[in-house]
């Protein structure tokens, strides 16, 4: 009887051995899921990467308050944030942060830093019709702008801004204002695009994109201007819902539509598919990769990119890396945000150096993730 309770024993205890090395050899990987359901299964299983811990360390928490938007100096690599009331502050690397407005700003609207993060346009009041300024760090000075203004873009050397203004008698006209004090340039009179985002990505290209909305039909446009005489204008993505695109690089845009995100080249045409829904604003590009803070997104309810626009919904991310020379391979898992314990739903996602910076929409602080060994 004692003999066949020890064989047993040692029956259960292997097949307990086994049961827990096939579990660990199994175990599932945390991983994005895309919304197309008809690829929805072998893409996940595609997706799936062995996760590695990796020091909390080096995701880090860069502001001490709740930031409005940021920039980051090309020249100096300084942080400057823009508080919800206003309020610009500079963040140096082993320094003491230095407040370099304590000026309120009311109902503050939209912030656009230039692309060298030298000076720092703001929109406040009513929204329909904003009060502009310019924070120039140069001095430290505010300048305002002339009113009528509905939409602005800086150039791309940060001297110039392209903006629509509707003058007195009613019509909005497409200018150029030169912050170095030469006179307004008039680029096409009578502007009949209204509520755009506009960028100025190259000396004479700046691109419209509508508003996006999960139920309107959006689209973008190309304007091409070598001189104020001679004006092309060509829409070079048509129509579809819920559009967004960030311009990653002069000839490299990432775009959602209709629920799928693709890369796009300065002429709207897709240069790869991304089998996920990688939301705009959650990528930036270094090198040749894409780095984008990717999640779960099987809510069949959840209406993109609307709901999340609206904060009626939020993410939970972690980062992953696409190989643009492919970008239709599954991506590498670079920080398992999850894994560490945090929790993370990132926007206004902006690369500098070895650095990712982005605000969490959870607590609007501003954080830092390095990617040097990536």
């Amino acid at each position: 009887m004692r003999k066949t309770i020890i064989v047993i024993s040692w029956i259960i205890g292997v097949l307990l051995i086994g049961w827990v090395i096939f579990y660990f050899v199994n175990r599932p990987t945390t991983s994005p899921i895309t919304t197309n359901q008809k690829t929805s299964s072998s893409t996940t299983q595609q997706a799936q990467q062995t996760q590695q811990k990796q020091p909390v360390s080096l995701l880090k928490v860069v502001s001490s308050n709740p930031v409005f938007d940021f920039a980051v100096s090309s020249s100096t690599q300084d942080i400057l944030t823009v508080d919800q009331d206003g309020k610009i502050e500079k963040i140096t690397q082993g320094q003491k942060n230095t407040f370099l407005s304590e000026q309120t700003i009311n109902d503050l609207g939209f912030v656009l830093p230039s692309p060298d993060g030298q000076k720092i346009a703001v929109g406040f009041g009513n929204s329909i019709q904003p009060q502009l300024s310019i924070f120039n760090l140069a001095d430290n000075s505010w300048s305002p702008l002339q009113m009528g203004i509905k939409s602005i873009a800086w150039s791309p050397e940060g001297k110039r801004l392209a903006a629509t203004i509707t003058g007195q008698t009613g019509r909005t006209d497409l200018m150029i204002l030169d912050q170095t004090g030469k006179a307004p340039k008039t680029i096409i009179q009578n502007f009949s695009l209204q509520d755009l985002k506009m960028e100025w990505l190259m000396a004479n290209q700046i691109f419209f994109s509508e508003k996006p909305a999960a139920l309107a039909m959006g689209s973008a446009w190309r304007l091409d201007f070598p001189t104020a005489a001679k004006t092309t204008f060509t829409q070079i993505v048509a129509p579809g819902k819920g559009l967004l695109i960030k311009w990653l690089a002069n000839n490299l845009g990432l775009k959602l539509q209709n629920q799928q995100s693709s890369l796009i080249n300065s002429a709207g045409q897709t240069t790869g598919n991304i089998s996920y829904l990688a939301l705009p604003d959650k990528c930036a590009i270094k090198d040749n990769s894409l780095y984008c803070f990717l999640f779960n997104s099987n809510n069949s309810k959840t209406i993109w990119p609307d709901d999340y626009l609206k904060k009626a919904v939020y993410t939970q991310d972690n980062l992953y890396k696409f190989d643009l020379s492919n970008p239709t391979n599954k991506p590498t898992l670079v920080f398992d945000v999850i894994g560490a314990g945090k929790t993370i739903d990132a926007s206004e996602v902006k690369i500098s150096g070895n650095q990712i910076f982005f605000v969490n929409r959870y607590d609007n602080l501003l954080y830092s993730l390095d990617i040097s060994n990536q």
